[in-house]
């Protein structure tokens, strides 16, 4: 018989061997021990091995299984197309609202970088990753499509902004009373008029109606027009020049200015010549053209890109590329 034993009877026998059932069988009655041959035994601790091995097995299936749904996941993740979008703070809100249903249509993400315009331009001329720009003028886009950063075909206007003057403190300060000078401030907030096309609109609505010289001392000048809005908002200076759309946003009083050029305030947008992501990049400059929303844009404090007279009547104000290069 010895010839036949299996590894798994010689298994058992020795561990007959080296244990004291006896002591091991929660102090069984020896009679009861003693039955326990060695056939009986074999089939108690297959049963045993057996369980264990189906557990085992199962727990690591279900492990196996965990670990491929999460790395499908993590290559989906991976797969996921993401479109890095400049856009300038006046329109960084709106833009992050209007572009959901974007996302969802063509399952992707876009993730919006705000800043000043000016400020944007530079990191793009010095090879940003972007996609797109979404510029506060015509200018800084158009002076990027003529130098070969952004594809001159892909250039469109996306929304027309509007400035207004915001008073914390007297919310009932119009621009006719600042105009007459029935109000004289200490101290304005406006954004940078080198950077920020509405810190530029802003300087030249000053200088029209004779204010620059006044102010230009005094004026907390923002490194874009959201952070003239909180420095408005905040109280620390008398009024400030900030956009429609902030003032719609925060649901404040509006007393708009006008100026003499809106075409400054043209808000347009192009698809950078480097973006890993062309043909969808141009798809999300054509759902802001659309009518669908040009018109919600417009609820929020611009006008619609139809309120303008030709795009040729915008091009004659646009400055000279080379010269600003």
């Amino acid at each position: 018989m010895q010839q036949f034993l299996t590894p798994t009877n010689k298994f058992i026998k020795t561990f007959l061997n080296k244990v004291d059932l006896r002591s091991r069988c929660c102090h069984l009655p020896a009679s009861f021990v003693h039955k326990l041959n060695l056939k009986q035994l074999r089939s108690i601790l297959f049963n045993v091995f057996g369980l264990f091995s189906f557990f085992s097995f199962n727990f690591f299936n279900l492990l196996a299984l965990f670990s491929l749904a999460a790395l499908s996941a993590s290559a989906y993740a991976q797969s996921e197309v993401v479109l890095r979008a400049a856009v300038a703070s006046n329109f960084a809100a709106s833009a992050k609202q209007l572009s959901t249903p974007f996302e969802k249509q063509y399952n992707l993400k876009i993730h919006w970088i705000s800043g000043a315009s000016g400020a944007l331009y530079q990191q793009i001329r010095h090879g940003a990753p972007f996609d797109l720009f979404f510029s506060a003028d015509r200018q800084h886009p158009q002076r990027l499509a003529d130098n070969g950063f952004i594809k001159q075909t892909t250039l469109a206007p996306y929304a027309i902004g509007q400035l207004a003057i915001y008073a914390a403190k007297n919310p009932a300060l119009t621009p006719q009373a600042i105009i007459n000078k029935d109000f004289v401030a200490k101290r304005i907030a406006i954004a940078n008029p080198i950077t920020a096309p509405y810190g530029k609109a802003a300087q030249a609505w000053l200088t029209e109606h004779e204010l620059w010289q006044q102010y230009r001392k005094s004026a907390i000048v923002g490194n874009n027009v959201n952070q003239t809005f909180q420095q408005t908002h905040s109280g620390a200076v008398d009024w400030g020049l900030v956009a429609v759309s902030q003032l719609v946003a925060h649901q404040l009083p509006v007393h708009q200015v006008t100026l003499t050029s809106p075409e400054m305030l043209t808000q347009y947008a192009g698809v950078l010549s480097a973006s890993k992501h062309p043909a969808l990049s141009s798809k999300l400059v054509a759902f802001f053209t659309h009518v669908e929303q040009q018109e919600k844009i417009a609820s929020l404090g611009y006008l619609p890109i139809n309120a303008l007279s030709t795009p040729a009547q915008l091009s004659q104000d646009i400055p000279s590329a080379t010269r600003h290069d």
